[in-house]
């Protein structure tokens, strides 16, 4: 059993390993600049935010007399946690580094470069998390104020389909019988 482990962890350092040898050193070097200029360095940040709130909010579930600073509190340390391992070998920063060398050629890499350093791309930099934060709740309330049309289509479809009783009665939906018991 110990060999097999042993097995498992060698292989998962040693792919983690073929895949920073296929990634040239100058690819490298403009993918780690690239996350540094588009600020993929603060994901750290960011995690230890949202982390701090998750936290915060089940605690408080659970521990109402929490004060509020609390969350502060907790920010400062994931802060903290997140950023000590975010760039040790291993960390966040290495296991993101292959997505980009899977989805970037490096003459890509450079014309990202180029792009982020002009004043649209620094714009773009500063803006685009604010756009896709706000696309997304205008999407969620959006896909919120169709929740009764969506249902009424959803078992108009399925018992169209024959997939969904039709109720006794014009009551609620009778249940879906039971699977039989399968042979032992």
């Amino acid at each position: 059993m110990r060999r097999f482990v042993l097995a498992v962890v060698l292989s998962g350092c040693l792919g983690q390993a073929a895949i920073a040898e296929e990634i040239s050193p100058s690819k490298l070097g403009d993918i780690k600049q690239l996350m540094e200029i588009t600020g993929s360095a603060n994901i750290a940040k960011q995690f230890a935010g949202m982390v701090s709130q998750q936290v915060f909010q089940m605690l408080k579930t659970s521990r109402p007399d929490i004060p509020a600073h609390a969350v502060d509190v907790m920010n400062k340390e994931l802060l903290q946690l997140f950023s000590e391992r975010m760039s040790v070998p291993g960390g966040l920063t290495d296991q993101i580094i292959p997505i980009y060398d899977k989805y970037f050629t490096q003459s890509e890499i450079k014309e990202l470069l180029a792009f982020y350093q002009t004043p649209i791309g620094k714009k773009a930099i500063s803006v685009l998390p604010k756009v896709v934060n706000e696309s997304m709740l205008t999407g969620q309330k959006w896909g919120q104020s169709l929740g009764s049309e969506i249902d009424k289509r959803v078992k108009a479809v399925l018992t169209k389909e024959g997939l969904m009783p039709t109720p006794p009665h014009g009551g609620a939906p009778a249940p879906a019988p039971l699977p039989a018991p399968k042979a032992k």
